[in-house]
């Protein structure tokens, strides 16, 4: 009962940061659109996924569903409209692809006006993991590659008879030092 209370704490939480609800984009001044871009990728499976949020009101203000003729292209391709209870309204691809060493978002707003942004991911290649892990022990992932810079995120997923859903985030600093 205490895990359940706890979970419904969190949740409460994060619903109440982050505005969910939607307006759309033709009701808002343009040059007040507050946009947001996030791009992962799975080298396991090949999977890119792109997303992006547009808010009025700040980056936890009030989400926006696009009118024509705003649109939202990732490398050329329109984005599909999302939705969820807790972020609000959101545009997401996913597709089977080798990793690039560059992205494009162009998004354009009512008024026909054209924002251009672009995102990186450099390619980083693990070359030496634990054969075995200890539940009650650390261990260490190393990769031939960048280090992980301000604002980004390697994740680790374990699969194994032991595991179910398990993964390790690793978020750092620059000043941390990380590598």
């Amino acid at each position: 009962m205490k895990k359940i209370f706890i979970a419904i704490i969190i949740v409460c939480a994060f619903a109440c940061c982050v505005s969910n609800e939607t307006a759309n984009s033709d009701t808002v001044k343009q040059s007040e659109i507050y946009q947001s871009y996030a791009i992962t990728y799975d080298a396991g499976d090949m999977e890119l996924s792109a997303t992006a949020f547009f808010r009025f009101g700040g980056s936890a203000g009030t989400t926006l569903s696009l009118v024509k003729p705003s649109s939202i292209l990732f490398n050329g391709t329109e984005m599909a409209m999302g939705k969820n209870i807790f972020s609000g309204t959101f545009y997401e691809i996913n597709q089977q692809v080798h990793a690039s060493l560059s992205y494009k978002f162009i998004f354009t707003d009512t008024e026909k006006k054209t924002y251009i942004n672009t995102a990186s991911i450099d390619p980083i290649e693990i070359n030496e993991y634990p054969e075995k892990i200890k539940k009650t022990e650390g261990f260490k992932v190393s990769w031939t590659g960048m280090p992980v810079q301000q604002n980004e995120r390697v994740s680790v997923s374990l699969e194994g008879k032991d595991f179910v859903n398990c993964s390790s985030f690793t978020d750092c600093q620059v000043s941390q030092g990380c590598l």
